[in-house]
Order: C-alpha cells, then sequence, then structure tokens
C-alpha cells in the first residue's frame, strides 16, 4: 500500500512493526464483524508473544503453526513457484531463522508428505497449536 520508501519486514524492524501494526488492526475489524481471520504471514514467535497475548487475554482462540518440511521440499516448493515470487536463498535462511526463534517444538507441523486437505484438518482440529500462554518460555512442549 505504500508508494515510496517501503522497507523489507525482514530488513528493518520499523517496517516489521507497521507489518504487524496493520495485520492487528485488520484483525480487529474482522473480528469485530463477527469473522473468523486467518493470518497467512512469516511470523516469528517474538512477533506472535508481543502480537496475540491481548486476544488469549480475552479468551478468543488463537492458533500458531509453523508450516514445516524437510528442507528439500521446501527449496523444490519455492522453485515450483512463479519466478517472480520466488525466496531463493531466503527459503534456507527463513529455515534457520526458525528453528532458531525459540518457538516451542509444538508449534511446528510437518506438512513434507502431506496432502493441503490434512494439513487444513490437523490445523483445525488439533488443540497443539491453541495458544493459551505466550508468556511461556521457548521451551519445547
Amino acid at each position: 500500500m505504500t508508494v515510496s520508501g517501503r522497507e523489507r519486514p525482514w530488513e528493518s524492524e520499523r517496517a516489521n512493526d507497521l507489518v504487524w501494526k496493520n495485520i492487528v488492526a485488520l484483525t480487529e475489524n474482522f473480528l469485530e464483524a463477527g469473522y473468523d481471520v486467518v493470518v497467512d504471514w512469516v511470523a516469528f514467535w517474538h512477533d506472535v508473544k508481543r502480537y496475540t497475548a491481548h486476544w488469549i487475554e480475552q479468551a478468543l482462540e488463537v492458533r500458531y503453526v509453523i508450516l514445516w518440511a524437510e528442507q528439500d521440499v521446501h527449496v523444490r516448493r519455492d522453485q515450483h513457484r512463479p519466478s517472480d515470487v520466488q525466496m531463493g536463498e531466503r527459503v534456507l535462511i527463513l529455515r534457520n531463522e526458525f528453528l532458531s526463534s525459540g518457538a516451542p517444538d509444538r508449534y511446528y507441523l510437518d506438512n513434507t508428505e502431506s496432502e493441503l486437505s490434512e494439513t487444513i484438518q490437523q490445523l483445525q482440529e488439533s488443540e497443539q497449536f491453541v495458544l493459551t500462554d505466550v508468556h511461556q518460555s521457548g521451551a519445547s512442549t
């Protein structure tokens, strides 16, 4: 939505904060209108803890899922995207960032061999992805 001066959120704390403020504002608007909301974003654990705590305190169901696959599968999936949206080496950078992010293991969903419908069903039905206390440590659970 910006015309000039756009910064990449992964390179700028300012841009990342702005993206999250907009995600939260849009989510709030949709929630007030009675919609369920899915945020499809590269969401690291520290941001999830920072920006979802107030929803959890309001007893809203918040789920956090890191879709995960074998490294070669991540690379292959990226290569099958249209060339203008391929991430290239950023795929491997993101993998490493997630592994060092402190996110508890329970939020990783390995979809290496899953069909899309199976992945969606797991996301919807499994309680393992429900955030109950974002103030918990990053230790594996």
